[in-house]
């Protein structure tokens, strides 16, 4: 217990002193170090069928990182997808134990080859459907308690404060009219429904659906509106 103590101490030492998202992402991983923790991930994920991750900090081994991003491995990764069905704490250990398809088990095998042979994940649920992750690995990591304790305690206080600084350095690119109209169409009012309310014509609802989608790089209506949230457009 001494050794978690000491840990949560010099965490909190280093996460008030951090003034960027990398320094928070670096604050966790010394304070895990101890318990064979290596490195780290702070993400965003879509709650979609087919996550799409909105990196918030990267501490994976470089290498391994672009391969992860540049082959498209979160679609296979059996880790993501558990994340966006609990918010509870689980071990990549427990997610390796299940019976796999042949692409998920390659993707943990991959992850193990790049040196990052086990970890955890930690989920965080937002009231407003959005879906946070710290993923931490190493090549031998503790699963004791006292391990879980302070991923849990470190986990989410870096959270919040990654999504402050986060939220403090993003501009908003959308125009006033179109987050009043992606709120709307996210609270689940139709095209019609939303012009009503609004008192403009449907067509101009659509309108702004398609330049705000433009504006956020988006691939559709839905993404539009999870995208818009995520980037805290509208207001939650």
């Amino acid at each position: 217990m001494q050794k978690s103590l000491d840990a949560l101490g010099a965490f909190s030492a280093l996460l008030s002193n951090a003034d960027t998202t990398r320094e928070v992402a670096e604050a966790l991983c010394r304070a895990l170090l101890p318990f064979g923790f290596e490195a780290c991930l702070f993400a965003q994920l879509a709650p979609t069928t087919t996550p799409s991750p909105d990196i918030l900090a990267d501490l994976w081994p470089s290498a391994w990182s672009s391969h992860y991003f540049k082959k498209g491995l979160v679609a296979r990764d059996p880790c993501a997808a558990q994340c966006l069905r609990t918010s509870q704490l689980f071990s990549w250990r427990s997610i390796a134990q299940r019976r796999l398809q042949r692409d998920e088990r390659s993707v943990m095998e991959t992850a193990a080859a790049f040196g990052l042979q086990d970890g955890f994940c930690l989920p965080v649920h937002g009231a407003n459907g959005q879906i946070g992750v710290i993923s931490l690995a190493g090549q031998s990591v503790e699963h004791s308690r006292n391990a879980r304790f302070v991923i849990e305690a470190a986990g989410y206080c870096s959270y919040q404060k990654l999504s402050r600084l986060r939220q403090q350095s993003v501009q908003p690119v959308l125009t006033r009219r179109q987050a009043e109209v992606c709120d709307w169409v996210a609270a689940g009012k139709t095209t019609a429904q939303t012009a009503a309310i609004l008192g403009i014509a449907e067509a101009t609802v659509e309108q702004h659906l398609k330049d705000s989608r433009v504006r956020l790089g988006a691939a559709n209506r839905v993404h539009t509106v999870v995208t818009a949230i995520r980037r805290r457009e509208i207001p939650i």
